[in-house]
């Protein structure tokens, strides 16, 4: 019986020396393909698009080595072709080849930054009533090995604001926020289609003077509002209820006081500061120094980023993909920025005179009839 377990571990280790294990399996041709595909606002619709496609790669050197050379993960643009076909009810109405841009600035990391490819297609997304009625197909073929790889999109509705936190409600009203007895501002809107995760977040700009040397510094904050997620109703366009986000101005003064610093021998104003007369129906001093910046976001996105910040103790995450006989994803989104939205003075005298705020030496400012007076050092 010894014999034979000695015999049964010489074999082993005979058969161990004899074979080396190879941890490359056979390689499979695997296109990367990367794509979000922006319907602007109702107000600037989005015409440019660009796709970004590799491949994967497979090799005995370390990944970071391979990834720095060009031919490893960049498809010869001879042998590719790449095609977007645009679709109504899985017709298609229209096929553009996409154009190959080389040359473009890309920033030092893990992928080659030689000769960084990227392909881009022009056309609307949406009728010429903003509607997202068509779907894109992202085609890609290597016509050296025949492999082919396809993408459907469904575009997101452009975005379009049923509510501003103004006077008026519109976009040229005044945002009041020094009436602190009534802090809440409503910003609404509409749900638009195939949109799943809206986005927002509001931009101050304020200009920082040293006392010293005079020198002048055009500064920003940016205050981030927390994501809404849509319903599935609100998805479907089958909903009119708006995705709302709400300004609170005590709020809004708190968050400045905590990321802007205290200095000695500076003042601050607001950036662009002018006397409207009696335009928007109420004459006085205003601030145009907001700016609102909104992002729509499709399903395939929303769920691209709940996969990458799943918690726990699981990892290797699966990747998630929905590009067919490829990995990648391909989605689409909404964007709009509004900028030169005006507070009323109001707002500025709480930014100078507030408890939260009024040791970041901002200036006020005094209507004399015929212009306007600063007056620094408010305190």
């Amino acid at each position: 019986m010894r014999q034979l377990i000695y015999f049964f571990f010489l074999s082993i280790l005979f058969f161990n020396c004899e074979n080396n294990l190879d941890i490359n399996a056979d390689w499979e041709e695997i296109p990367v393909v990367y794509a979000i595909l922006n319907s602007g606002s109702v107000s600037e619709s989005n015409t440019e698009h660009f796709i970004r496609v590799q491949k994967s790669f497979l090799g005995t050197d370390s990944a970071y080595e391979m990834a720095q050379v060009e031919d490893s993960i960049y498809y010869e643009y001879n042998n590719l072709r790449l095609w977007v076909e645009k679709l109504f009810n899985n017709q298609v109405l229209d096929s553009v080849n996409l154009d190959l841009v080389s040359g473009l600035d890309k920033d030092y990391g893990f992928f080659s930054t030689e000769n960084h490819k990227i392909y881009k297609f022009n056309t609307p997304l949406t009728d010429e009533n903003n509607n997202p009625i068509y779907q894109f197909k992202i085609n890609l073929l290597n016509e050296i090995t025949n492999h082919y790889a396809f993408s459907t999109v469904n575009i997101v509705e452009p975005i379009k604001i049923r509510r501003w936190p103004t006077n008026n409600s519109q976009s040229n009203g005044l945002m009041k926020l020094g009436e602190l007895n009534n802090p809440i501002l409503n910003l609404e809107i509409n749900p638009s289609i195939n949109g799943k995760l809206y986005r927002f977040f509001l931009r101050f700009n304020y200009i920082e003077v040293s006392q010293v040397t005079g020198l002048r510094d055009t500064l920003f904050v940016d205050w981030r509002f927390s994501p809404k997620v849509a319903t599935e109703y609100q998805s479907n366009g089958n909903s009119n209820l708006p995705i709302d986000f709400n300004i609170n101005s005590i709020e809004f003064f708190q968050y400045l006081a905590s990321v802007i610093p205290e200095k000695e021998n500076v003042y601050r104003y607001t950036k662009d500061v002018y006397f409207q007369g009696t335009d928007e129906g109420e004459a006085g001093i205003v601030h145009p120094c907001i700016e609102f910046h909104f992002e729509i976001l499709d399903a395939d996105l929303y769920n691209y980023f709940n996969s990458q910040s799943s918690s726990g103790l699981i990892q290797n995450r699966p990747v998630y993909s929905n590009v067919q006989n490829g990995v990648g994803l391909t989605s689409s989104i909404s964007q709009f920025s509004f900028f030169d939205l005006k507070m009323d003075n109001k707002s500025n005298d709480s930014l100078a005179f507030g408890q939260f705020t009024k040791h970041l030496n901002f200036a006020c400012f005094q209507d004399i009839g015929f212009g306007l007076d600063t007056l620094l050092n408010c305190q």
